[in-house]
Formats: structure tokens, C-alpha cells, sequence
């Protein structure tokens, strides 16, 4: 992978030394260099955002961790309230950056912006600096010049945002409660996403503990069905790992069949598939927009029905303790697990409504 020019570096460190509040932002073109970005984010004392595919970069533990996403209320002020931005490896992409529709992000900072693939650079935000390189390269250059830092407030600007995280308006605790339940009983968890109300919520509220132990469609074109396939990979290459497919009713109907490809070549997957009886997300979009819903309310079929004749273990369960055991369950068998759950039995609170703002 290529290095960074030497003149790119040198003022990439001039102008963090002058910096005062610098932001590290990481995608998933960061992804490899999780200990460098740990490293010069510690250098700099810089609060480091990720995207979706930069999960688990730092540990949700760490100081300077700020987690969450880019498209909430507080991480945009934190950015915005930067004087310098580092982003590594990250598009700047509408799904990562306005999932909620806020509008684009305006960086009253000097960006600087390093990324492997040299078409990306001026895309979506134009920066101060822009450096060719892979990320983890470019941050091994940059460490031996970097003097230390000067202020020494990240962690209580990291503080700030979470504080104020919680208390922002599509902070839902009882999504919450659903992901530490998965991150409690299965610690090594990998969780793969399909474009479904929890996974929505999993943008700004589920933290991974490592990298690639989270991912989704939904940063992309929002492939329906993607997350059965992709679930049954990552337990391939990764066969140790427990690995969690959370899916829809309604993108579940594209790739169920998928399934039988599992229990045939033995992969013990877990399926949740969270049932809310359509397609929620696109009828609440339809009637923001003054649209009469149409094609949204499909009947789901009998899911545990349909999975016991793929060759899979499928029950249905109704309360958080069930849905523990059942994971825990999942783990001991040899053939993929399908866990139907209701909504209502987990979410009482409203959810949703990114178009009413």
C-alpha cells in the first residue's frame, strides 16, 4: 500500500501542532490500522469519530472514544466545534455523515483527509489537505513528528458528547437495553445488519468492541436480505466468533432460502429476525412525504415453519430472558439458529420518525 509524500506529511504535522481542538474522524478505509490511529489519537488528545464501518476502531471504553456516529446532533457539533479535522479512510458518505437528514455537514475547520483510493479526496467535503495514502502507512509516517499535545481536554469533550447523547432526541433506551443484552451474552459477537429499525438505531447506539465485529447494509444502497449471506461468511472466515444476523421481516423475505446453504454446510449462525409485520421505515418515508402507503404491509409468512424446512433449529420468543438463552443456544449447535421476536414484546416506546424533524 502506498505511503504518504514526505512534504504531505511534514505539514500534516505542522498543522496538527497549531491545532487546539483536532478531531480525528475514522472509516472503514482505517480499519487495519486500529493501533495507529489509537496511537496518534493519544498523541494529539483528539476525540476520534467513526463511521459505521469504523466500529470497534477504538474500544467504547477509551477516553477519547466518542463512538456513536457522525449524523447525531452532538457528534456534528463536536466537529463542528473543531479547529482541525483529521478524517482517515472515510467517504463522507450520506448514510455515515446525514443518516437522519439534518443536512450536509458544514466543517468551518481546515480538513485534512487521507485515503487509499485518490478519487475520494475531494468527494462529499473538500479539504485543506489532501494525502494519497493508506491510512495506516501514512499514520506511521506522521507519529515521529508529532509534538505532544499541547491541551489536554479530549477526554472531557469525549465526555460531553455522551452526555449529551443520551438526552438527544433519537436516543431510544430501549434499543439500548436490546444491543447490551446481545453485547452481554455474547461478548465476542460479530453482528451483521440488514436495513431494519434496530440496525438504524445501531448507526449511533451499538458499540463494537473491535473492529469488523459490526457491520450493515445500510451505509450503502440498503440492500434488502443482505445480512443472512453475509452472516453465513463472516462465520466462515471467522468460525470461532459468535455471529448474529439481525434482519427485518420484510428483507428476510429476499434471502431466507439462503439459509438452507448454512444448515447444509453445518455454519451455526444465529438469525434474529425482528418482526414488525412490513416494511416500517419506507411507509413512515412515504407518509412524510404525503404519499398514500403502498406495497409496505406484506403479511410475513410462518418463519419458524419456513426455517425448520431450510434444516434450521427456529423457535419464537417473547422476552429478553428467552432471547438470551436462545442465543446462548445458538452457539452449542451445528446448523443455523432462527430467533423470531415481535416488536411490541421488546420496543413500547415510539421508534423511527427520521423524516419528522
Amino acid at each position: 500500500p502506498p505511503g504518504a509524500a514526505g512534504y504531505a506529511v511534514t505539514e500534516a504535522a505542522a498543522l496538527l501542532a497549531a491545532a487546539r481542538r483536532p478531531v480525528v474522524v475514522a472509516g472503514g478505509g482505517a480499519i487495519k490500522a486500529a493501533q495507529e490511529v489509537l496511537l496518534v489519537a493519544e498523541h494529539l488528545d483528539a476525540p476520534v469519530v467513526n463511521t459505521v464501518n469504523g466500529k470497534g476502531l477504538l474500544p467504547s471504553t477509551h477516553p477519547l472514544s466518542v463512538g456513536s456516529s457522525p449524523s447525531i446532533t452532538p457528534v456534528r457539533q463536536l466537529l463542528q466545534d473543531a479547529d482541525l479535522v483529521l478524517a482517515l479512510g472515510t467517504e463522507f458518505g450520506e448514510t455515515d455523515f446525514d443518516m437522519l437528514f439534518l443536512g450536509d455537514l458544514a466543517l468551518s475547520a481546515p480538513l485534512i483527509r487521507v485515503d487509499i483510493d485518490a478519487r475520494q479526496l475531494c468527494r462529499n467535503q473538500r479539504p485543506a489537505l489532501a494525502i494519497h495514502a493508506d491510512c495506516g502507512e501514512f499514520l506511521r509516517q506522521l507519529q515521529p513528528l508529532l509534538a505532544p499535545a499541547s491541551e489536554t481536554d479530549g477526554a472531557a469533550r469525549v465526555a460531553a458528547v455522551k452526555s449529551a447523547l443520551h438526552k438527544e432526541a433519537h436516543y431510544h433506551t430501549e434499543f439500548q437495553s436490546f444491543f447490551d443484552l446481545l453485547r452481554s451474552t455474547l461478548p465476542e459477537i460479530v453482528l451483521v445488519g440488514d436495513s431494519t429499525l434496530p440496525t438504524y438505531y445501531a448507526v449511533w447506539q451499538y458499540e463494537a468492541q473491535a473492529p469488523r465485529r459490526y457491520f450493515h447494509s445500510a451505509t450503502g444502497g440498503g440492500t434488502l436480505g443482505y445480512a443472512i449471506p453475509a452472516a453465513l461468511g463472516a462465520k466462515l472466515a471467522q468460525p470461532d466468533a459468535p455471529v448474529v444476523a439481525l434482519i427485518g421481516d420484510g428483507s428476510c423475505q429476499f434471502t431466507l432460502p439462503e439459509l438452507a446453504s448454512g444448515a447444509a454446510a453445518g455454519v451455526a449462525v444465529a438469525v434474529i429476525i425482528w418482526n414488525n409485520a412490513g416494511y416500517k421505515e419506507i411507509e413512515q418515508g412515504m407518509l412524510a412525504a404525503g404519499i398514500t402507503p403502498v406495497g409496505v404491509d406484506i403479511p410475513p409468512p410462518d418463519f419458524i415453519q419456513a426455517a425448520t424446512a431450510l434444516g434450521c433449529v427456529a423457535l419464537r420468543v417473547g422476552t429478553p430472558d428467552a432471547l438470551r438463552q436462545a442465543l446462548r443456544d445458538s452457539q452449542t449447535r451445528n446448523v443455523p439458529t432462527v430467533i423470531e421476536l415481535q416488536q411490541a414484546d421488546f420496543i413500547s416506546l415510539p421508534a423511527g420518525g427520521w423524516y419528522q424533524q
